[in-house]
């Protein structure tokens, strides 16, 4: 006589046995940190995008020249990077300090840091699509570093 399993455990079986045929983890992936610099100067603020071979993107941002990047496909990948606040217009000499003395009493504003934070740096914009930007990358699995130094 033939052993006969409830409609529920045969569903739990086989949920059980298919993702022990798939895999539960999916794709390997990794975080990937450094630096980022134009003419070895660190881009203040920016984006940099990770691209894998299928489409896939993962971005990270850009503070002070370091970035981060979590979850970055595994396996060879274009890297694209953009400058924000790059190509702005520079405050003239003397005009944060103008305004600076306008600054009520008891108010803490420093316009002389605000103004630096948003100069940024430009740079060639074919470094922003990663297509043209002629930077690659290869990820492996776990935590690496890799720095950029834009030319």
């Amino acid at each position: 006589m033939a052993v006969r399993f409830p409609w529920s455990a045969n569903l739990i079986l086989g949920a059980a046995l298919m993702l022990a045929l798939i895999g539960c983890g999916g794709a390997p992936t990794a975080t990937v940190s450094g630096k980022v610099t134009y003419q070895t100067k660190p881009i203040p603020k920016g984006t940099i995008a990770f691209v894998d071979e299928k489409g896939a993107v993962v971005y990270g941002n850009i503070v002070d020249g370091n970035y981060t990047a979590e979850k970055v496909p595994v396996g060879k990948v274009t890297v694209g990077v953009v400058s924000i606040g790059g190509g702005g217009v520079k405050a003239p000499a003397g005009v944060a300090e103008k305004y600076q003395k306008n600054v009520p009493a008891g108010v803490s504003v420093d316009f002389k840091k605000a103004f630096e934070q948003h100069e940024g740096i430009t740079i060639p914009k074919h470094y922003e699509d990663p297509a043209k930007s002629g930077l690659t990358f290869d990820v492996v699995p776990g935590e690496q570093k890799k720095d950029f130094d834009l030319k």
